[in-house]
């Protein structure tokens, strides 16, 4: 097992995307988000972890049932926070799940 974390960065407004949440938006019957936590956990890393807007919802709630920490952006009208590792580091002392 690698020891490193793998993010997903799931708190932004997806402004790029339009008016739709592009982790919902449907592929093959299911959210975008799962696809991509279905290919990482495949993957050898120790931690996984979601930085996401809320704590439920079915984006949160699928990524944590494929084995996912997730952490709460305090701000996510402004995107994802200025420095990713740096606010996942601070998140994750001691919170994050060994797999």
């Amino acid at each position: 097992m690698i020891d490193i974390a793998v993010v997903v960065l799931a708190a932004g407004n997806s402004r790029r995307f339009g008016p739709a949440d592009k982790l919902e938006h449907r592929l093959d019957g299911e959210p975008l988000a799962f696809h991509i936590a279905e290919t990482l956990a495949k993957l050898d890393f120790r931690w996984r972890v979601a930085i996401c807007q809320r704590p439920d919802g079915s984006v949160p709630e699928g990524l944590m049932t494929r084995g996912f920490e997730i952490i709460i952006n305090p701000d996510p009208a402004r995107g994802q926070p200025p420095s990713p590792l740096r606010f996942l580091i601070f998140e994750m002392t001691g919170r994050a799940k060994r797999t």
